[in-house]
């Protein structure tokens, strides 16, 4: 490991509520299903993306940075002895029993070092037996990746736990956007011989360009699927593929209860272009990826935590709290919210995605109908001395039309609020809520309610003018914790 200098002694934010223990999820390994592959199933790809990366770059794994030039330039594939081990110094054996290409187990990460991610990986480093993790990034070497990595786990770690954390890590240099992720051959072979799973969480969530969510939601994630179908075929099948998409692929709707067979109806328009590219994204990986067992994972509006009130994602706490501030909202009093907390839905991503066996092939991390109406949200800060707005659902039409002219204004604070207003009203305003049964039944939890820890979210978020206060890393501790812990 490269030297750390010695920086804020602060090792992470104090919590108001402690996280609750979980149990730890059995992730034993089933039998990978084998992979067909067709003649003419590359037709797609070859449509969006037709060449090679011009600059591939390898595996880096941070227990290696730093040393010497061969720590700079990444990982060689590793060649397995006779007992399993082998490797370079510091990346650690083979998984005793396992020794084998096809026998060793890890998970390949998109989207590890983003808000929802960070909660992902906090769940996953409870399953010490899920494997290395290894996690797309487009840091430039081992160093600048436990940097980013740090700044997304520090909302759920302490230096101590992180670190300890960091030895299961190995950090693939490359970028969502490039063609074949920028991967280079020789870290795409490293992933084959150890990676058995998938999970794409990675996202644009630029829900007012159409062309970001293109290249990342679109293009990004076939490329995704280029690797998962690269992956199963030298592997002979892979365990499981995850790709977390989004209710919002149901489309517009009114005062429905959506079922996850019912959600993709193609004669329905779209909220955004966030939400189309993620719709064709689930049907690009239905259609290329046919013999791979997969799992569709759609969460509703994630917002804050229900263990503590800080977060590091602040866009629909804007929202929400400029609504509250606001004198009048255009909501009616029965509109369901189906929010739930990044704790529920990162952990059941993990969980559904280290089960060996799972009933269904698409889940809803959803409220569902016990979703809070908007009269159960206003009288819940009511009950805690905060003022709340008038309800009048009949100015939505001329509240609608007020943010879309401020939105094309000179850019400013008013401009910036009036665009997220025109982005995230509907998901305010609109009486839909989505299903939660099968999500409920296999994990056997429901979310916590959005009204139990909304007030602590609001007022906190306010109190840090919607930043996080980050700490920077401090040096790497003499004995570490287990790394479960």
């Amino acid at each position: 490991m490269a030297r750390l200098p010695a920086v804020h002694p602060r090792l992470r934010l104090p919590l108001r509520h402690e996280p609750r223990a979980r149990p730890d999820g059995e992730a034993r390994r089933g039998r990978a299903a084998r992979l067909r592959l067709g003649p003419r199933d590359a037709r797609l790809a070859a449509l969006l993306d037709g060449h090679r990366d011009p600059r591939p770059r390898q595996v880096v794994s941070p227990a290696v940075a730093g040393q010497g030039r061969a720590g700079r330039r990444g990982l060689r594939p590793r060649r397995r002895s006779a007992l399993g081990g082998g490797g370079p110094p510091g990346v650690g054996p083979f998984h005793p029993g396992r020794a084998g290409r096809r026998g060793v187990s890890g998970i390949f990460i998109t989207g590890g070092t983003g808000y929802l991610g960070s909660y992902v990986l906090d769940e996953l480093r409870r399953h010490p037996d899920a494997g290395r993790l290894f996690l797309l990034t487009r840091a430039k070497d081992a160093d600048e990746g436990t940097a980013k990595l740090w700044k997304a786990l520090q909302l759920h770690l302490t230096a101590e736990q992180f670190y300890a954390f960091l030895d299961r890590v190995v950090f693939v240099p490359g970028d969502l956007s490039e063609p074949g992720l920028g991967i280079s051959g020789e870290a795409r072979a490293r992933l084959a011989e150890e990676c058995d799973s998938v999970l794409h969480i990675a996202a644009s969530l630029n829900r007012k360009s159409a062309k970001a969510c293109f290249n990342a939601n679109l293009r990004g994630s076939l490329s995704v699927v280029q690797l998962t179908r690269e992956l199963a075929e030298k592997r002979g099948g892979l365990r499981r593929f995850s790709f977390v998409s989004t209710t919002a692929v149901a489309g517009k709707r009114e005062h429905q209860v959506v079922k996850e067979d019912e959600a993709i109806d193609w004669a329905l328009s779209d909220y955004d272009p966030y939400a189309r590219t993620k719709k064709f994204a689930e049907h690009m990986m239905r259609e290329l990826l046919p013999d791979v067992p997969k799992t569709i994972l759609r969460p509703p509006t994630v917002m804050g935590d229900s263990r503590f009130p800080q977060t590091s994602q602040f866009e629909m706490v804007r929202i929400l709290n400029w609504m509250l501030d606001a004198p009048v909202v255009p909501c009616h009093p029965d509109t369901r919210l189906d929010f739930v907390p990044a704790d529920f839905v990162g952990p059941s991503i993990a969980k559904l995605h280290l089960k060996d066996d799972v009933a269904h092939d698409c889940y809803q991390l959803s409220a569902g109908t016990s979703a809070p109406t908007v009269r159960e949200v206003k009288r819940a800060f009511d009950e805690a001395g905060i003022r709340t707005p008038k309800l009048a659902p009949k100015l939505y039409g001329a509240f609608d039309s007020l943010s879309n002219g401020l939105a094309n204004g000179p850019r400013g604070a008013v401009s910036l609020y009036a665009s997220l207003i025109k982005v995230f009203l509907p998901y305010f305003t609109n009486d839909v809520v989505f299903d939660n049964t099968r999500v409920v039944t296999e994990l056997g939890e429901a979310p916590p309610r959005f009204t139990d820890y909304c007030v602590d979210l609001y007022r906190w978020s306010k109190s840090v003018g919607y930043e996080y206060p980050y700490a920077p890393l401090p040096a790497r501790p003499s004995k570490l914790p287990e790394a479960a812990e």
